[in-house]
């Protein structure tokens, strides 16, 4: 009963009634003053990564070596949307800074620790503690909260159905083409696997309350809502 406990909280707090464990609000393209130098950052991002003779490290020192204590200052009164948006493009930034170059060098993978630029490192310290995250780059910062689709605005509300494989493209890619479309590809259909999922939650959660409620009656009709729509999911 813990584990069910754990696995439906976990349910409650990580996912969209709506979107599941997609972002509810789609993604901000650009930040707002004093964060913009993020933006254009993350915009610049695959001339300084992606290539055998690239090194993102000197750029970024020189871009974000210094504290910036106005960062800091406006985190303090960020609402989520814009915090979450903000540890994407922090986190796009540190990882790259971590790798150095796309291929990477082979010493990189024995990195153990990383002195990242002073701007950078203080601002994804408090991104983590404001969210209440590990500080470092997961599956929902790096690509289910870094994507858009024409037609559907930054910070909207959106339905996961309009997310369809040839309508997605990435905010901020770190790689240049080809191998940006094989990026985009992958980032896509994970996308819309997240997408056509959603709609399977409210089942998981109705049946593990059932459970909870030793209900094996209900538990077996939401069950078999949940069959048929899993199996309307692969048809």
């Amino acid at each position: 009963m813990k584990q069910l406990a754990e696995a439906l909280g976990a349910i409650e707090r990580l996912a969209d009634p709506t979107t599941g464990f997609l972002p509810g609000l789609a993604p901000l393209h650009h930040l707002p003053r004093p964060f913009h130098e993020l933006s254009e950052a993350c915009d610049q991002l695959p001339e300084h990564y992606h290539g055998e003779d690239r090194d993102c490290r000197p750029w970024l020192d020189q871009q974000f070596g210094q504290e910036r204590p106005d960062w800091l200052q406006a985190v303090e009164a960020a609402d989520a949307l814009l915090l979450h948006n903000l540890m994407t493009k922090t986190s796009l930034l540190c990882h790259a800074y971590r790798w150095q170059r796309m291929p990477t060098p082979a010493a990189n993978y024995q990195l153990e620790q990383i002195q990242l630029p002073a701007g950078l490192e203080q601002l994804w310290d408090r991104l983590s503690q404001r969210l209440a995250i590990p500080r470092v780059g997961n599956f929902f910062t790096m690509v289910a909260n870094n994507w858009r689709v024409e037609g559907i605005e930054p910070g909207q509300a959106y339905a996961p159905t309009s997310l369809r494989d040839e309508s997605i493209e990435l905010v901020h890619s770190w790689l240049k083409p080809p191998l940006h479309e094989e990026l985009r590809t992958f980032v896509s259909t994970a996308l819309c696997i997240e997408a056509r999922g959603a709609k399977i939650l409210d089942h998981v959660k109705k049946t593990y309350e059932c459970v909870q409620r030793d209900n094996p009656q209900e538990a077996t009709y939401h069950l078999t809502f949940l069959a048929a729509t899993i199996l309307s999911l692969n048809s």
